[in-house]
Formats: structure tokens, sequence, C-alpha cells
């Protein structure tokens, strides 16, 4: 949902999610794959399931963020 209508909240977009992800990000460098969630998830009182992950997979596709699979973590790419 990357445009709005009518009926959308902004806050459950993916681009307000990916700045909220952005934000944590360059606060924190590095930071665990669920810790990260539960921090978004709690900031909305919202269970952001799937905008989450469609989050990260466009901060992903932009190159703004990297996984770390070994450790499970997302770390912001500078």
């Amino acid at each position: 949902m990357l445009i709005l209508d009518n009926n959308s909240n902004p806050k459950f977009s993916i681009m307000y999610i990916s700045s909220l992800i952005l934000k944590q990000l360059k606060e924190t460098q590095v930071i665990s794959f669920d810790q990260l969630k539960l921090i978004i998830s709690s900031s909305l009182c919202y269970n952001v399931n799937d905008l989450f992950i469609y989050s990260l997979s466009f901060l992903f596709i932009l190159g703004k963020i990297e996984y770390l699979s070994n450790k499970d973590e997302i770390k912001l790419i500078s």
C-alpha cells in the first residue's frame, strides 16, 4: 500500500513504517529483527506483521538496510 485512498490510515502504510524503521536504525545502527518489530508494533499500538515485512523489503530494495542472517539483525547502510 504505497498509495493511500480515502479509507486508508497513513500510520499503517509502508512509507510511514519504513520511516519509523529508519529512525530507529539511525539511533542504534544494528538491531535484532524481533526487537525492531516489537518497537515498531508498540509505537503504533498495532500488530504490523505484514506491513513490517513489506517495509523491510522496500528499504532493502532501496539499499538502505542489510539483513545479517547469521545474527538475525537488521543493519543500516550509510
